[in-house]
């Protein structure tokens, strides 16, 4: 028997530390979140993401080669549907509300705790069902059926 994957399509997860990597992974499959695609080099992130749809991304900002800030903008700009939850060593108020205002979902500040990314990733896919589901309901008004 096949385990089901959730959510249907995966979360990136994007942080140059395997450790940490390996962390999320542990965090989010031990309550069934367990279609996950983790990314090592932000250069990758791109065509990832222009060759599978993702559900969420988690994105580190300090990472070498591209920063997770300029991730950050280019995400937002060509794939504004996902939600993309901020995930960092960096505390610094500044930087956490210029996240938020060039579109993350949510910013949270490492070590995270289990129970808060638990909550944030879930309300991500949430909100997301719920805009796909507005969405198509537009349409079909739209298209008189």
């Amino acid at each position: 028997m096949t385990a089901s994957l959730f959510p249907f399509n995966p979360i990136l997860v994007v942080d140059d530390e395997p450790e940490t990597l390996k962390g999320f992974l542990m965090a989010l499959g031990s309550t069934g979140i367990n279609n996950l695609v983790l990314c090592q080099d932000p250069r990758e992130v791109m065509p990832i993401l222009s060759e599978k749809t993702m559900e969420v991304i988690l994105l580190d900002l300090i990472m070498p080669h591209i920063s997770g800030d300029e991730l950050l903008s280019r995400i937002v700009g060509e794939f504004p549907e996902i939600p993309v939850i901020v995930i960092t060593g960096n505390s610094e108020v500044d930087r956490a509300v210029q996240c938020m205002k060039t579109g993350s979902f949510d910013y949270m500040v490492k070590p995270v705790d289990k129970n808060r990314l638990i909550s944030v990733v879930k309300h991500a896919i949430e909100i997301r069902r719920l805009r796909n589901e507005n969405k198509l309901l537009k349409e079909h008004i739209l298209s008189g059926n």
